[in-house]
C-alpha cells in the first residue's frame, strides 16, 4: 500500500469525500419564523438579523460582505430572514417598526434589541430623551457592516 500524502484541506475532501462545516456555516443561520428568530436571538451574544428577500437585488448584493462579517466575527450570529416566508405583520411586531424597505439589519446583543438614544430638544429649550431601535436598512458595504459591528456590539 502506498502512502498519501495530504497537504491541505482541499486535499483531504477530495480523498475521503467529507463535507466539511465552516466557520461560516455556523455563524450564518436561517429563521423561518418569530418563534425560531426568538430561540436564536436568546441564545447568541451577538445577533444581526438580516430581512431579505431573493427578488431584492440590494439583498443579494450584500450577502458577501455578510458573509465575511460571520467569517471575521465568529462570535457575531447573522439570522437571515426571508421577508417573503414568514409572517410580516409578527415581523413588523418584533422588529417594532413597520417593514417598509429591504434589506433591513436589526441588531441584538444579550437577547436585546440594540438600541440609539436621541436627545430632542423643544423651542423651549426642554430636552427630551428617546430611545428607539438602531435599524440599518438598505445596502451596506463591508466597511460600513464592520463599523455597525464594532460600535454597537464593542467587538474588535
Amino acid at each position: 500500500m502506498k502512502n498519501l500524502t495530504i497537504r491541505s484541506l482541499t486535499d483531504a475532501i477530495a480523498l475521503t469525500g467529507l463535507l466539511v462545516t465552516t466557520v461560516q456555516a455556523q455563524t450564518v443561520k436561517h429563521a423561518s419564523s418569530i418563534k425560531e428568530l426568538e430561540a436564536i436571538i436568546t441564545l447568541d451574544e451577538f445577533v444581526v438579523v438580516d430581512v431579505y428577500a431573493t427578488w431584492c437585488g440590494p439583498c443579494e448584493a450584500m450577502t458577501p460582505a455578510l458573509n465575511k462579517i460571520a467569517a471575521d466575527y465568529p462570535n457575531v450570529v447573522i439570522v437571515k430572514v426571508n421577508l417573503d416566508s414568514i409572517n410580516k405583520s409578527a415581523l413588523n411586531k418584533f422588529v417594532g417598526q413597520t417593514v417598509q424597505s429591504i434589506p433591513l439589519l436589526v441588531f441584538f446583543k444579550d437577547g436585546k434589541q440594540v438600541t440609539v438614544t436621541k436627545v430632542k430638544q423643544d423651542k423651549n429649550g426642554k430636552q427630551t430623551t428617546i430611545e428607539s431601535p438602531f435599524i440599518v436598512q438598505g445596502q451596506q458595504s463591508l466597511a460600513q457592516l464592520k463599523s455597525h459591528i464594532k460600535n454597537k456590539f464593542d467587538v474588535a
